[in-house]
C-alpha cells in the first residue's frame, strides 16, 4: 500500500499533534495543577502567618513591661522540651537538641538550648511555639525557618531557647 502526499501529510500532522499532546500539553497541565495546589497552600500559610502576627501585635500591646520571670530551680528545659516533642509526636522530626553552656548574669543563670527540627508543617511549628511561650519564663533567643527543598509543604526549623533561673546567693 502506497501512501499519496495528502495521506503522508495527514499522518505527519497527526504524529505532531500526538507528540505535542504527550510531551507538551500533558506535562504542562500536571505542572499547572501542581502550581495551583502550591499556591493554595502558600495562601493558607500566608493567612496563618498574618493571623499570628496580628495576635502577637495585640498581645504585645496589651502586655506591659514586667520584670523577667524566673523558672524554678528544679525546672529542666531539656525535660520540658522532651515532653512537648513527645506530646506533639515530633520525635522522628528532631534532628538535634544541643545544650549550650549556662551563662551567669548578675542575679540570674541563663540556661540555653539549641533545637533543630526537620520536615514539620507550619501549623506544627506554630503550635510548638505557643506551647513554649505558655509558661512565661521560656524565651526564644534565635529562630530560623527554611522551606524544605524537596517537599515545599514542610519546613526545617532551628531555634535557640533560654530560661532564666535565680542564681544562688553568694556567701562571703
Amino acid at each position: 500500500m502506497k501512501l499519496n502526499l495528502r495521506q503522508m501529510l495527514t499522518l505527519l500532522a497527526l504524529a505532531i499533534l500526538i507528540f505535542c499532546y504527550q510531551f507538551v500539553f500533558t506535562p504542562g497541565r500536571r505542572q499547572l495543577r501542581s502550581l495551583r495546589e502550591t499556591l493554595a497552600r502558600k495562601n493558607q500559610d500566608l493567612k496563618t502567618l498574618e493571623k499570628l502576627c496580628q495576635e502577637y501585635r495585640q498581645r504585645t500591646a496589651q502586655e506591659k513591661l514586667s520584670p523577667s520571670s524566673y523558672a524554678a530551680e528544679s525546672f529542666s528545659l531539656i525535660g520540658f522540651l522532651g515532653q512537648l516533642v513527645n506530646a506533639a509526636g515530633l520525635k522522628d522530626n528532631v534532628r538535634e537538641v544541643k545544650p549550650l553552656p549556662a551563662l551567669s548574669r548578675q542575679e540570674a543563670i541563663v540556661e540555653r538550648l539549641r533545637v533543630s527540627l526537620e520536615e514539620v508543617s507550619l501549623e506544627t511549628v506554630c503550635r510548638l511555639l505557643r506551647e513554649i511561650e505558655q509558661p512565661g519564663f521560656i524565651y526564644v533567643a534565635n529562630f530560623q525557618m527554611k522551606r524544605h527543598r524537596e517537599k515545599p509543604f514542610w519546613v526545617n526549623v532551628e531555634m535557640e531557647l533560654f530560661v532564666l533561673k535565680k542564681a544562688a546567693p553568694v556567701s562571703r
